[in-house]
């Protein structure tokens, strides 16, 4: 499995947003940005769901972070996939000891 760096995996998430996202491409730039830049510590792995659609993008905690984020990223990853049929998802895992990304398409 292919290992990005902060900035590459961005980067990576930037032609995905480009080439997939018809609408509200600024989800992207607002939101998941900057919640990757900022959920990184030292000695904690951090799980999310990444869900893209022609109208917008989802970054949703499902580890790592406190059990009450938790749960409110796999409810909402929950609502998000009964609402939209048409939608990609993604697999984003943070490991601490070597400071890098992965990225798995699931959908």
């Amino acid at each position: 499995m292919k290992m990005y760096s902060t900035e590459d995996l961005i980067k990576h998430m930037e032609r995905i947003v480009k080439r997939d996202v018809k609408h509200y491409q600024s989800d992207f730039y607002d939101y998941d940005v900057d919640t990757i830049k900022r959920n990184k510590e030292p000695e904690r792995r951090f799980f999310y769901m990444w869900v893209v659609r022609d109208c917008g993008t989802h970054l949703l905690p499902i580890g790592g972070a406190d059990a009450d984020t938790v749960k409110k990223g796999c409810d909402y990853l929950d609502a998000v996939r009964d609402c939209f049929a048409e939608r990609k998802e993604y697999y984003l895992q943070y490991n601490p000891h070597s400071d890098t990304w992965t990225c798995e398409k699931r959908r």
